[in-house]
């Protein structure tokens, strides 16, 4: 279950509801939507929760745009994840989330750059690093067919 930064009366509401909901609130509620949510549309929203959770958008943004100065790091920012699907794979950023990585130096002799990916595998389980790569990926641009 996600954690929501509720206002308290808003948590009393849906406590209340919750505590007194029946099946045929949950049918009601379900029949409004256009489609039920899939389990790749489950683990998806999770990974993007995890994200947050877990101060990925401290660096990366909200909307995966990077752009956090970063200096001598090459090109001087941390970058967007809107491409990641560009330059990697998924199994190689799954990797990258697991041992993390150094940012790649703009000047070989100049300072390290303060920023870098850190090692998430002592923190992140490999269903939470797979759940965030999955999100990732769902908001990679969709290549067009090209003849």
């Amino acid at each position: 279950m996600p954690a929501y930064d509720l206002e308290t009366n808003a948590r009393k509401a849906l406590v209340a509801f919750l505590s007194s909901a029946t099946p045929q609130d949950a049918e009601m509620i379900l029949s409004r939507r256009t489609r039920m949510l899939t389990p790749a549309d489950v683990a998806i929203e999770a990974g993007k929760q995890d994200f947050a959770r877990f101060g990925c958008v401290g660096c990366h943004g909200t909307e995966l745009q990077g752009g956090v100065p970063n200096p001598n790091a090459q090109g001087g920012e941390v970058p967007s994840l809107l491409h990641v699907s560009d330059d990697y794979t998924k199994d190689e950023v799954i990797g990258i989330i697991r041992n993390g990585r150094a940012s790649p130096l703009d000047n070989a002799s100049g300072p390290t750059p303060p920023l870098y990916m850190p090692a998430w595998k002592k923190v992140l389980s490999d269903e939470d690093i797979n759940r965030i790569a999955d999100y990732l990926w769902s908001k990679q641009e969709k290549k067009k067919d090209s003849w």
